[in-house]
């Protein structure tokens, strides 16, 4: 597995941002972050998006969208809304990051 240090931060407020470490999995379109780093920074569910699972069930998860920078590189990106129910590694911290 590959991790990288991400900064996320709030596009309306730069100064405001999160840092973590993410897992990069090449597959994925959006980010998931914790909501309570996403609410620290002042960013809010701006809408819900239907995602598929490895097992073909579908979850509906509130998004926003943030600046994501790593190794120098800032986009835009969806953000799925992480929930105390989402399963990761304390060290993680919860993370799924297109490097494409």
């Amino acid at each position: 597995m590959t991790h990288v240090t991400v900064t996320v931060r709030n596009p309306a407020e730069p100064e405001r941002t999160w840092e973590g470490l993410f897992l990069v999995d090449t597959g994925a379109v959006d980010c998931l972050v914790p909501g309570k780093h996403l609410r620290d920074i002042g960013l809010k569910p701006k809408g819900q998006r239907t995602y598929e699972l490895a097992d073909g069930s579908e979850v509906k998860k509130d998004i926003t969208t943030a600046e994501i920078e790593f190794t120098g590189d800032l986009v835009d990106s969806t953000v799925i809304v992480g929930s105390h129910e989402n399963r990761c590694s304390a060290a993680c911290q919860a993370v799924h990051f297109n490097a494409a």
